[in-house]
């Protein structure tokens, strides 16, 4: 499967970080001694800084000097590597980019159902995950800290920390790269090593705990000579190294030398970046400036124990759900990333400046349908806390806004972090909003803001037609309708639903729809209705289902079947077929004769909304087309240079 750049990013930046030291040097040839360097000369007024980092948490990387918080605190502006502000953003887009070129470039336009296409399920596995897991990219953005390790690490990775502390010492921070511009190299790096001829990598007897070992000491020492050497050794591949190396030195020194002549600066970049010939210290001296370095001995009670304590004042601004079923304050956009290595639909935020994070989990719970009212769901909700919230629980509290029941959290992790969950039932989902943050921050006001903002729109009881925004079908819903796009299938193909509960007789309604697309083989319209019906039976509350009917709805193929559930209720399903687009509807509740006869008799297919078409050219194949259906592309982050459509390349958009 195709791993994220930023993956292999932090990947090697930790590889450089850990797993270098050097052979044989010469102390009299060594020429870069120190991780701190004075930057002077070239007409600069006060001095500036560079100081070389490892991008990890480890305590042995923390032994900072008082002279390291003296030049941090003497200048304007502070940089890392990557400014952290843009890192979520950035990981969208590329989200963004990768699926819409998977879509693209797709040669197999073959979907198949399963048996799992139409199931419902349970909603007990996904609840326990929710509560025990946080987004993998929470770990990578804000900690990079690992369970065996956590007594020997600080709070957060070292490039992180002087971000933080610049932050709350009131410093102007950014970074010496551009996040999509890093991401491109580092993979073009990739391709350059696959296509260069392989090299054995001669490490001598030394093991890799040996190299650790050495790569520590190293460090410790301020012997970045040391670190080159052994960098150009392991790497193994020129090419990689000129892409992920050289080339990005480049565009650090000279991202650097633009803040110089704005103002003085403390710049925090990886310490392999620094040493050689093409290193950041002789790009800089080439330049003109002088550098040299600066002792790093004592090390006393600074003010860096007075700054850790502060926190970064943080605005919030209301984020909506994408279909408005909720709104909440956050301090920065909640976004969705496909590396969550979950099925979970879960979005979060993290907070870079004060170590903390927000997530929004939301959960289907098809509950009205097994059986289950929202006491119950509560009620079984409540029983599995104690096993699957992290730490202790220290309280825990019934609460109820706009005619929905929850439950509000506290609870302290084993490495003694504060957390909060509020978790909210629904007719049709359980939403838990989560806020976790070092120590107590989650006692201060930001999560006040936070949690005070939940706002869950209610469901009103009015019978009309619901179209979707995006047409295709219309159908009569007593109320307002619920819509939950399931797009972490197992056939991967997205299932958008659709439910309405009628408040005055308990019936619940459910259309489900998928969009089938496969050339590879026909089949009798049957084979597809029985196999939509065969795969909802197996939902675990379903029993069994009696009295199957085909026949045409409106001139499309149906297929019409009781539903026995497993609390010995009576459902009733009909599968519709329209062309390429699969409907199952589902009714649950009073059985009396002709008890759903609207809704089923209300459907209807409707044309469907599509935006204004544009005009594309391509100018590599040649041909122009006005398609309403313009994929968001960037070749650069994609395939490094190789090609493939991407805006401002050979695809022009012409609105």
């Amino acid at each position: 499967m195709f791993k994220r750049p930023f993956q292999y990013f932090l990947f090697f930046s930790l590889l450089f970080s850990i797993t270098q030291n050097g052979y044989g040097q010469n102390n009299s040839s060594k020429k870069y001694q120190g991780l701190l360097w004075e930057i002077s000369g070239n007409g600069l007024e006060k001095p500036s800084y560079l100081f070389g980092t490892m991008h990890v948490s480890n305590k042995m990387v923390f032994h900072l000097a008082d002279s390291f918080y003296h030049a941090l605190q003497s200048v304007h502006t502070v940089a890392i590597e990557l400014n952290p502000e843009n890192w979520q953003r950035g990981m969208s887009e590329m989200d963004l980019f990768q699926k819409n070129y998977a879509n693209f470039s797709s040669e197999s336009m073959n979907n198949f159902l399963t048996t799992k296409s139409f199931q419902l399920s349970g909603f007990e596995e996904e609840f326990k995950h929710a509560l025990r897991s946080e987004p993998a990219v929470v770990n990578s953005l804000l900690y990079r800290s690992y369970d065996s390790k956590e007594d020997f690490e600080e709070d957060t990775f070292l490039d992180l920390y002087i971000y933080q502390t610049a932050k709350r010492a009131g410093k102007v921070t950014t970074g010496v790269e551009d996040f999509l511009e890093t991401e491109k190299i580092v993979l073009q790096g990739y391709i350059d090593m696959v296509n260069e001829k392989k090299k054995i990598v001669d490490t001598g007897n030394d093991t890799y705990s040996d190299i650790e070992r050495k790569t520590e000491e190293a460090y410790r020492k301020g012997d970045l000579d040391l670190l080159d050497s052994l960098q150009n050794i392991l790497i193994g591949s020129e090419a990689f190294r000129n892409q992920f190396l050289i080339k990005r030195n480049e565009i650090q020194a000279f991202s650097i030398d633009t803040l110089l002549k704005k103002n003085t600066v403390f710049v925090g970049v990886g310490a392999a970046h620094l040493p050689g010939d093409m290193g950041v210290i002789e790009i800089l001296r080439r330049m003109g400036y002088r550098l040299r370095p600066v002792k790093m001995i004592t090390k006393t009670n600074f003010q860096p124990n007075e700054i850790d304590k502060k926190k970064v004042p943080v605005v919030f601004n209301k984020f909506f759900a994408s279909d408005s079923l909720y709104s909440v304050n956050v301090p920065g956009e909640l976004y969705s990333l496909s590396n969550d290595q979950t099925s979970l639909k879960r979005q979060q935020y993290a907070d870079m400046s004060n170590g903390a994070y927000y997530t929004v989990t939301r959960i289907q719970t098809y509950h009205r349908f097994s059986g289950k009212s929202e006491d119950q769901v509560l009620a079984k909700l409540d029983s599995m806390l104690y096993e699957n919230i992290p730490g202790k629980i220290i309280s825990r509290k019934m609460i109820l806004k706009n005619d929905f029941q929850g439950l509000d959290i506290f609870n302290r992790t084993r490495q003694g972090n504060l957390q909060r969950y509020q978790i909210w039932i629904t007719p049709f989902e359980i939403l838990i909003f989560k806020m976790s943050g070092k120590e107590d921050y989650v006692d201060g006001v930001e999560a006040a803001l936070f949690f005070k903002s939940i706002d869950i729109n209610s469901f009103a009881a009015n019978q009309s037609f619901f179209t979707p925004k995006q047409g295709g079908f219309k159908i009569m819903f007593p109320s307002t309708s619920h819509l939950f796009l399931n797009d972490q299938m197992t056939d991967e193909i997205p299932r958008m639903e659709f439910s309405s509960t009628d408040k005055s007789t308990g019936n619940s309604y459910l259309v489900m729809k998928k969009t089938v697309t496969n050339f590879q083989f026909l089949e009798d319209d049957r084979f597809d209705l029985d196999l939509i019906l065969e795969s909802f039976n197996t939902t675990p509350f379903v029993a069994r289902t009696f009295d199957k009917k085909y026949g045409k709805f409106k001139d499309m193929p149906f297929l019409e079947a009781g539903v026995k559930l497993i609390d010995s209720s009576i459902a009733k399903a009909r599968v519709i077929l329209d062309g390429a687009h699969y409907y199952l509807l589902l009714a649950k509740g009073n059985l009396k004769k002709d008890a759903f006869s609207t809704f089923f008799s209300s459907f209807e297919i409707v044309p469907y909304v599509y935006k204004e078409p544009n005009l594309i050219i391509d100018s590599f194949l040649n041909y122009q087309v006005t398609t309403t259906g313009i994929p968001e592309l960037d070749a650069g982050v994609i395939f490094g240079t190789g090609f493939a459509p991407f805006r401002g390349g050979p695809i022009q958009y012409i609105r």
